[in-house]
């Protein structure tokens, strides 16, 4: 679960969310209210390496882009009731 935050989140009209899968990028628009955006962890059989993330405003102008590393945790195991 990617988690986006900023300082002037009025001014945020577009959240650019780029995954990094084996040698490919794969893009997603958000809208700029979100807050949260699960990314998948693989994509064609290949897992997620590295998350870059931008703001577009309403005029269109992107902010920096933020690349994250990604550390991939394994889901806790439930307990069987059995």
């Amino acid at each position: 679960l990617l988690h986006m935050d900023t300082n002037q989140p009025e001014r945020v009209r577009h959240w650019v969310i780029r995954a990094r899968y084996g040698s490919g990028w794969r893009m997603t628009i958000v809208p700029g209210h979100e807050r949260s955006f699960l990314l998948p962890a693989a994509d064609r059989r290949q897992p997620i390496y590295e998350v870059a993330v931008s703001a577009v405003g309403r005029l269109g102008q992107e902010s920096g882009i933020a690349r994250l590393p990604v550390t991939l945790q394994p889901m806790p195991r439930q307990q069987s009731a059995w």
